[in-house]
């Protein structure tokens, strides 16, 4: 699972669903589930969902959709560069606790997460579940007993003669 990293002012503005656009000054072709990465503090504090990436977007458009990305446009477009690009984010998901990581050196948008470097909890990240025990089951001692259930006895079928 990759990880957006995020300063923490914007972060928490995303955490809270106010912030539903991320602006780059790159376009991203990723879709689907990322983590949220709490820039410089090393942790994860939730997941959503990259929907879409519209841009370039002029100074103009960012300050009309400025309800979306909560910061001003020029503010945006200088961090942005001379380009920049609508991250749309999507479905949300605070982690109960954040999950501390070990960051790969000179990490600075986007982090590979691992059970590697993100140790107990990566399956709770990725949304899976942790895997099931393998149970055998040999059933053929089941299906004898069954069938002795089944089948009356012997003494049990000559007395039912008799009565007969």
């Amino acid at each position: 699972m990759n990880g957006l990293v995020i300063k923490p002012l914007w972060i928490e503005r995303i955490m809270n669903v106010s912030k539903v656009w991320a602006i780059r000054g790159t376009r991203t072709n990723t879709r689907g589930r990322i983590a949220l990465v709490r820039g410089s503090a090393g942790q994860i504090v939730g997941t959503c969902e990259i929907v879409d990436c519209i841009g370039p977007m002029s100074p103009v458009e960012l300050r009309a959709a400025a309800e979306k990305q909560q910061a001003p446009a020029e503010m945006l477009m200088a961090s942005a560069g001379t380009k920049a690009f609508a991250w749309v984010l999507s479905d949300v998901k605070a982690l109960a606790e954040p999950i501390s990581y070990e960051p790969a050196a000179g990490s600075r948008i986007w982090v590979k997460l691992t059970p590697e470097n993100v140790p107990n909890r990566y399956d709770e990240l990725a949304g899976e579940a942790p895997p099931a025990p393998k149970v055998e089951l040999t059933i053929a001692p089941i299906v004898a007993e069954l069938q002795a259930q089944a089948e009356p006895s012997p003494q049990a079928a000559a007395s039912d003669t008799e009565a007969a």
